[in-house]
C-alpha cells in the first residue's frame, strides 16, 4: 500500500457522517489505553497497512499503539515514549500531517503553555522523529493548545486551527503550498467560544461539501457547527450536544474507520485517562424492524417483550420506550440500550421480585418500574430518534380498555400495534417472555392421514398454517416455524408475501396439503388473487400453481406438495412481456459507450437494466444500471444510457433486460462494440499560465466527467520529469491515479470519469486532486455531486 500524504491531514477532518446515521458506544479501548487527559492521533506510520494510535496525555508523553491486525479493532502498545524527548511538554496534543510533501509525516504537538511542538519522521516510513522546534512558527494560543489542519476554502493551502484554555479556535493559514510557514488570520475563528479548553475537528457530515466543525471542551460535550457554503469561513451552530454525548470532562475528538466497515469511528479522549469509542451505524430502524411482542398486564410481574424481527443486529441506544398510564397523554420513559442480533428478543419488566416469582429463571435485559400495564388504558410506545416505531395499545382517550391479567400476544407483525382487538391475541395461559411461543414455532408427533394440524396464530380464532398429511401417517417429529412480517430468503427480484413457513420433519418424503393464513399488512403490493404457494428445494423456488384462494379470509391452500422445505407466497408468473423493440444500438462518445434503445409499446412493464460483458454469452453479463423506469406508453419512447467505465482497445458486448410488473423478463440479442483509444489531452494552449500548477478543475462542482487542466513550464519540461495525477477522497484514500509520463511546455487537461481504480462509482463528497510533477506537488479541491 502506497502511503498516501494526505490521508493524515484529512483524517481529523473529513469523514462522511451523515446526519441521521447514529454513534454506537464501542468498549474497544477500555483495558487498553492509560493516562490522563488522553488526546488521540491516527496514522499509518510505517506503511504497513496497519492503523498506528497516537495519544497525548497529561505527562507529555506520545504513547504509541498499533492495530493488531487490518481491520482489527484491537491495539497492542509500542511505546511509552514515542519521541525520547527531555523537552517539558505536559498536556500533549498530537496531530500529523506531511506540511512539505516530502513524504516524511510531520508531528505537530500542542502543549500546556500554549507554544506547539514540531517533530518530523527521520525518513519515509519510519517509527522514529527527529526535533525540529518546540516554537513552531511562534505560535503561542496561551495554554493548552491543540491543534487541527485542514484545507477551509478549497485552495490548496493548509489552514491550521488551534483551541486553547480560553475556548477561542485560532486560525493560521499556510503561506503556500507545501510551506512551513503559517501566518496568523483569527485568534476568534467566528466568534466560536464554548467555555474552555477547546479542542477542534472537521469532518463533512453529511457529503454536501460543507465542512463541519466538531469541538471537545471541558465539559465533555461535543459542539458541532456547518459550514455556511462550500468553502466558506462562516460556521453556523447546529448542536451544542453532538449525538448527545457527554464524557464527563475535557473531550477531545477525531475520526477514523480503522476496522474497514464503512461505518467511521469517533475515538474521544478525555480527563480521566480512558479512550471513548463510539462507531457510527448507518442503518436506520423502522416499523416492522423492531417490534412488540408479547405484553403481560399485572399489578405485579407485567413486561413487555421485544423482538428483532430482521436479519441484521439491531443498535438500540437511540431507542426510547413510553409508558402511558390508564388514558394519560404523558407517559414515562426509559432508554434502551446495547445490541440486540438477529431474531433475538429484548425483555423489559417492571418488577424484579414478583416477575422471578412467577417465572423463575428467566432472563431480563431491563427494569422499567414505572412500565405502567396492568389493566385499564395503559399503552406503550417503541421510539426511535423521535419516530413511534410500534405501539401497544393507543394512547390517551382512544385507548381501548382492559382486564389485569391478560397476557397478550403479537399477531401482526407489520401493522400498528394500536388495535387489541386486530393486532393482538389474548393468548390467556401461555406466559414465554423472552422466548419463541408456540404462535411462532410448535413440534407435532406422528401426524395421522387426513387429520388436520395447526401451527401457530393468525388471529381472530384461525391458526397461520394448517397441515394435512395425505395417504399414510407422518411419523416421528414434525415442527413448523412462522416468520411473519419477514422476508424470505434468496427471493432473487421476486417480491414474496412477508411471511413464510420452515418445515422439518423426521421423513422428508411426504405427500401433504397446505392451507396458509396471512395478514393484509404482509401483502407487500401483490395482489392476493394472484397469489400461488412456492416452495424452496436445491437451491430454486418451485411453483404450485394449482391453488384455492379465499381473499375474504386471508387464506391460500395447495395439495400434492411431497417435500418439507421452506414454503411462501408470491404471484404466479405472466408468460407473455407486454413490450416490443423497434431499436438498439451502441456508439462511442470519447472514452464512454451510449447505449440507445426505443419501445414501439409498453405496457405493465416495471423498467429495463443494462447489462455489459467482455465475452458473447448472457451468463457473463453483468448489470451495470438501476433499473430505469418504463414509460408504460403505447407510442414510441427513447431510452439512453452512458456507461462511463470503459477501458480502451477492449470489446464489450451490451444487452437490454426488460422486467413486467409481474418480474417476467426478457434479453435482447447482444450488440458489441470495441473501444477505440482515447485521444491525447490538449497541448501547448498559447495563452497558458507561465508556472507548472493545477489551473483548473471544470465543472466544480461536477457530475462526472470533470476536466483537470494543467500546467507544465518549460523548467519541468526541460527535465523530463514524469507527471502524474492523483485523487484522494476526505478520509486520505487514493481513489484512482494515472501517470501520464514526460509532458511538453504548455496546457494539458485530462478527464476523469468519478470511478476509483476498480471501477466503482466513488461516492457524492470532496476529493483531492494532487498534480505531482518531478518533486514538486500541487493540491486543488473539488466536489462530486449527482
Amino acid at each position: 500500500m502506497k502511503k498516501n500524504i494526505f490521508a493524515i491531514a484529512f483524517i481529523f477532518c473529513a469523514v462522511s457522517v451523515f446526519s441521521q446515521n447514529n454513534w454506537i458506544k464501542r468498549n474497544t479501548f477500555d483495558s487498553v489505553i492509560e493516562g490522563q487527559l488522553l488526546k488521540p492521533a491516527f496514522t499509518d506510520l510505517d506503511d504497513d497497512g496497519l492503523t498506528d494510535l497516537l495519544t497525548g496525555d497529561f505527562n507529555g508523553h506520545i504513547k504509541h499503539y498499533e492495530q493488531q491486525a487490518d481491520s482489527s479493532t484491537e491495539f497492542e502498545l509500542i511505546t511509552e515514549d514515542l519521541l525520547q524527548s527531555d523537552i517539558d511538554i505536559y498536556n500533549s496534543a498530537p496531530t500529523i500531517i506531511d506540511l512539505d510533501n516530502d513524504e516524511k509525516l510531520d508531528l505537530i504537538i500542542g502543549k500546556k503553555d500554549g507554544k506547539l511542538l514540531h517533530y518530523e519522521q527521520i525518513e519515509k516510513n519510519s517509527t522514529e522523529f527527529d526535533y525540529v522546534t518546540d516554537n513552531f512558527n511562534g505560535i503561542d494560543v496561551g495554554t493548552y493548545s491543540s491543534p487541527v489542519f485542514t484545507d477551509l476554502n478549497g485552495d490548496g493551502i493548509l489552514d491550521l486551527f488551534v483551541g486553547e484554555y480560553n475556548g477561542n479556535i485560532n486560525r493560521y493559514m499556510q503561506n503556500g503550498a507545501n510551506s512551513n510557514v503559517f501566518t496568523l488570520q483569527t485568534a476568534v475563528f467566528g466568534n466560536i467560544n464554548n467555555g474552555f479548553y477547546s479542542a477542534p475537528a472537521f469532518t463533512d457530515l453529511d457529503n454536501d461539501g460543507r465542512l463541519d466543525l466538531l469541538i471537545g471542551e471541558y465539559s465533555g460535550k461535543i459542539y458541532h457547527y456547518r459550514q455556511n457554503s462550500v468553502n466558506s469561513s462562516d460556521f453556523t451552530l447546529v448542536n451544542p450536544k453532538f449525538n448527545d454525548i457527554d464524557v464527563g470532562e475535557y473531550s477531545s475528538p477525531s475520526f477514523i474507520d480503522f476496522d474497514n466497515d464503512d461505518n467511521y469511528d469517533m475515538v474521544i479522549g478525555k480527563a480521566d485517562g480512558a479512550l471513548l469509542h463510539y462507531e457510527e451505524v448507518k442503518e436506520a430502524i423502522n416499523p416492522g424492524d423492531l417490534i412488540i411482542t408479547e405484553v403481560r398486564s399485572s399489578n405485579t410481574s407485567s413486561y413487555a417483550e421485544l423482538y428483532n424481527n430482521t436479519d441484521r443486529e439491531l443498535y438500540l441506544d437511540n431507542i426510547v420506550l413510553k409508558s402511558f398510564n390508564n388514558g394519560y397523554s404523558e407517559p414515562n420513559e426509559i432508554n434502551l440500550s446495547g445490541i440486540l442480533g438477529v431474531r433475538e428478543y429484548y425483555l423489559v419488566i417492571r418488577n424484579s421480585y414478583y416477575f422471578n416469582l412467577d417465572y423463575g429463571n428467566a432472563e431480563y435485559d431491563l427494569i422499567f418500574s414505572t412500565l405502567n400495564a396492568d389493566g385499564g388504558k395503559d399503552a406503550l410506545a417503541l421510539v426511535y430518534n423521535g419516530t413511534v416505531i410500534d405501539r401497544f395499545n393507543k394512547e390517551g382517550n382512544e385507548a381501548t380498555s382492559y382486564p389485569a391479567g391478560t397476557h397478550f400476544e403479537r399477531v401482526d407483525f407489520l401493522s400498528s400495534g394500536e388495535s387489541l382487538e386486530n393486532d393482538w391475541e389474548d393468548a390467556e395461559t401461555e406466559h414465554t417472555p423472552g422466548t419463541i411461543n408456540e404462535s411462532d414455532n410448535k413440534t407435532a408427533t406422528i401426524l395421522n392421514p387426513n387429520d388436520n394440524f395447526n401451527f401457530g396464530y393468525n388471529g381472530q380464532g384461525n391458526p397461520a398454517m394448517v397441515l394435512t398429511v395425505n395417504g399414510e401417517n407422518l411419523p416421528g417429529e414434525t415442527s413448523v416455524t412462522v416468520n411473519r412480517g419477514r422476508d424470505v430468503a434468496d427471493s432473487g427480484e421476486k417480491l414474496f408475501v412477508r411471511r413464510y413457513f420452515e418445515i422439518n420433519s423426521e421423513n422428508q418424503e411426504v405427500d401433504y396439503s397446505l392451507k396458509i393464513y396471512y395478514k393484509d399488512s404482509e401483502l407487500n403490493g401483490l395482489d392476493e388473487n394472484n397469489l400461488i404457494i412456492v416452495g424452496y428445494r436445491d437451491g430454486e423456488w418451485h411453483e404450485f400453481n394449482d391453488v384455492t384462494r379465499d381473499t375474504t379470509e386471508n387464506r391460500i391452500q395447495a395439495a400434492g406438495l411431497n417435500y418439507c422445505s421452506i414454503w411462501g407466497l408470491r404471484e404466479e408468473e405472466s408468460t407473455s412481456l407486454p413490450v416490443k423493440f423497434s431499436t438498439f444500438s451502441l456508439a462511442q462518445s470519447g472514452e464512454d459507450a451510449i447505449i440507445k434503445w426505443i419501445t414501439q409499446t409498453e405496457n405493465d412493464m416495471r423498467g429495463f437494466y443494462v447489462l455489459k460483458s467482455e465475452a458473447e454469452s448472457l451468463e457473463s453479463a453483468d448489470k451495470i444500471s438501476d433499473l430505469i423506469p418504463a414509460s408504460n406508453t403505447p407510442f414510441a419512447h427513447e431510452y439512453v444510457y452512458e456507461d462511463k467505465s470503459l477501458e480502451s482497445g477492449k470489446h464489450y458486448w451490451y444487452r437490454i433486460e426488460a422486467v413486467s410488473l409481474s418480474n417476467n423478463s426478457f434479453f435482447t440479442e447482444s450488440q458489441s462494440i470495441l473501444l477505440a483509444e482515447e485521444n491525447e489531452p490538449d497541448e501547448d494552449a498559447p495563452d497558458a499560465e507561465s508556472v507548472t500548477c493545477i489551473k483548473d478543475v471544470y465543472p466544480n462542482p461536477f457530475n462526472p466527467p470533470v476536466k483537470i487542466s494543467f500546467y507544465i513550464d518549460e523548467k519541468t519540461a526541460g527535465r523530463n520529469a514524469g507527471v502524474s495525477i492523483e485523487i484522494y477522497n476526505v478520509r486520505g484514500q487514493k481513489v484512482y491515479s494515472k501517470d501520464l509520463g514526460n509532458r511538453n511546455e504548455g496546457l494539458h487537461t485530462i478527464k476523469w470519469n468519478g470511478k476509483n481504480e476498480n471501477g466503482r462509482e466513488c461516492g457524492n463528497g470532496i476529493y483531492f486532486i494532487k498534480l505531482i510533477a518531478g518533486y514538486r506537488n500541487f493540491l486543488k479541491k473539488s466536489i462530486k455531486l449527482k
